[in-house]
């Protein structure tokens, strides 16, 4: 598994809690990953490597409609093909509407058709028959229980458009 993020305060604190919480550290890298940057030539024994990885996973990093383009880009280059992209989300973001407005997410759906459209730009595709997992999904394993430990529930999840999103490199 190798853990990334462009922040170094945020790889630091990645890399404790590894050392805390797994016995084998050679299970782990942490790595600083800036979206959208060539991959290519990296020299530190942890740096990420273009086209070594079956899955990628992306949860809760989707601030901004921009990033989306150079995470699509990266997450596809990391991946070997037939690798899954994985992107756990809330609708928070602005996207562009058919008609050229910029506006506020109020639908899941709208996000959701945007990610999907630019993905295939970068060779990645919904994956068959399992192109999502909505909280109420998971609702049967939790036991209707909350899901964290801050009380978040699945009705307030779900009524908030989370998602989790499955595509496939081609």
């Amino acid at each position: 598994v190798t853990f990334t993020d462009s922040d170094r305060s945020v790889l630091e604190l990645c890399e404790r809690n590894c050392r805390e919480n797994v016995a084998d550290a050679s299970l782990y890298s942490v790595a600083q990953l800036e979206w959208g940057a060539d991959l290519a030539g990296g020299t530190d024994e942890n740096a990420v490597r273009p086209g070594a990885y079956d899955t990628v996973f992306a949860t809760d990093c989707l601030y901004n409609i921009q990033s989306l383009p150079p995470l699509l880009q990266t997450a596809s280059a990391l991946l070997r093909t037939g690798g899954y992209f994985i992107i756990s989300h809330v609708p928070r973001a602005s996207v562009e509407t058919d008609d050229g407005f910029s506006s506020v997410v109020a639908s899941a759906q709208i996000l959701e058709r945007s990610i999907v459209k630019k993905a295939r730009r970068y060779s990645l595709e919904v994956y068959p028959g399992l192109s999502s997992i909505r909280p109420e999904d998971l609702r049967p394993l939790w036991g209707g229980r909350a899901i964290d430990e801050d009380g978040a529930s699945f009705d307030h999840m779900a009524g908030i458009g989370a998602a989790v999103l499955i595509f496939r490199k081609q």
